[in-house]
């Protein structure tokens, strides 16, 4: 809870590593993500990654809770599952690599500014994908699926980049490039 950082660190977790109802940023330096470890943001929490490279584990999880927030900001999460039941914000050159992905129906996967590519990761989306704010958002070798009322919306002066990707049901709402 409150506001916390840690800064030009190597972090380590095989546990839980939560941000409660408050803010924790994590600024460059490194974060691994070990064995059953979960990185959480709950209870209207916001987990920033700065500059940093989060690398899971096959069993480790990335989970952002309805109501709370995750701002990744040139950063890079690598493997394990991606679980976003809130506000999954991305800014900068940032990346998704080789993750299994879940958009609940109250979540949100953004690209607000700058590059979001995920590159290849299976996407499962009953909320809504979004590229905003002049952003390019990259599906580069993805399988998108659609379900109930799983979205893909580009928005005005924004771009959805596809390279050998497949989206698979929902709705699909291009007011971009």
């Amino acid at each position: 809870t409150g506001a916390s950082s840690i800064t030009n660190a190597a972090t380590t977790t095989s546990n839980l590593l939560e941000v409660t109802n408050g803010t924790l940023i994590i600024h460059s330096g490194s974060v691994a993500n070990n064995g059953t470890g979960k990185l959480l943001a709950t209870t209207g929490g916001t987990l920033d990654l700065q500059n940093v490279t989060v690398t899971d584990a096959a069993g480790a999880t990335v989970q952002v809770d309805t109501s709370s927030f995750l701002d990744l900001a040139t950063a890079t999460i690598t493997g394990g599952t991606i679980t976003d039941a809130g506000l999954f914000d991305s800014t900068g050159t940032s990346a998704i690599n080789n993750a299994a992905i879940t958009i609940a129906s109250t979540g949100t996967l953004e690209s607000t500014s700058g590059t979001l590519t995920i590159d290849p990761s299976t996407i499962n989306n009953s909320g809504t994908l979004l590229a905003t704010g002049n952003s390019t958002l990259v599906l580069n070798s993805n399988t998108v699926t659609n379900t109930g009322t799983g979205v893909v919306q580009i928005d005005s002066g924004s771009t959805l980049d596809l390279a050998t990707a497949t989206i698979t049901g929902g709705t699909i709402t291009d007011a971009g490039l």
